[in-house]
């Protein structure tokens, strides 16, 4: 599927499933483990079928990445805002773990779309504890980016200033806010 700087992607099946099948440094790889092993019981991190030293044996997300979804023209409104609910959701509960996963302000590779309209998270490679996790403000960057883009496609109007003071109280107390706080 893909080749990055520390591991190689490949697709094959287990016990009659897709699956993805991570090879590559295990330094890397044992740290992705890790994080997906501390939150396996998460509705957005994919089942760990098999983990070695130098490799990953997961469930694999076969849906739209979030800019494919963003970008796709079936997208509906509603659609759009049940899974920015979601990702909000799925980035409270990494903060309240106090895991950072340093991806989130640029998720177009991360996030996944199923077409249930469930989402997943993947490559956990990069994260590290920390007392105070930015995967919510993060993803915040993300939608403030975006703006246009909801705007234009989907009659979304979230407002930046909205974004930008419930960001900095959010850092203050990680007290978890709706996508409806953030509408313009």
């Amino acid at each position: 599927l893909s080749a990055g700087k520390h591991s190689n992607v490949f697709t094959g099946t287990y016990k009659n499933k897709i699956c993805l099948i991570k090879v590559g440094h295990e330094q890397h790889l044992q740290k992705e483990g890790f994080f997906e092993e501390k939150l396996k019981n998460e509705f957005f991190v994919p089942k760990m079928y098999v983990k070695g030293n130098t490799y990953i044996i997961r469930e694999m997300f076969i849906g739209q990445t979030i800019e494919e979804f963003i970008n796709n023209k079936n997208t509906t409104k509603k659609e759009l805002m049940i899974v920015l609910t979601e990702i909000l959701k799925a980035c409270f509960r990494i903060d309240k773990l106090k895991i950072t996963k340093f991806e989130m302000t640029n998720p177009y590779k991360h996030i996944y779309i199923e077409s249930d309209l469930t989402i997943g998270f993947i490559d956990f490679e990069r994260c590290i504890f920390a007392d105070k996790p930015k995967n919510t403000t993060q993803i915040l960057q993300y939608f403030r980016r975006n703006i246009p883009l909801f705007k234009t496609n989907f009659d979304l109007i979230l407002s930046n200033e909205n974004i930008l003071e419930i960001g900095k109280k959010y850092r203050e107390d990680l007290i978890p806010f709706t996508l409806m706080d953030l509408i313009e």
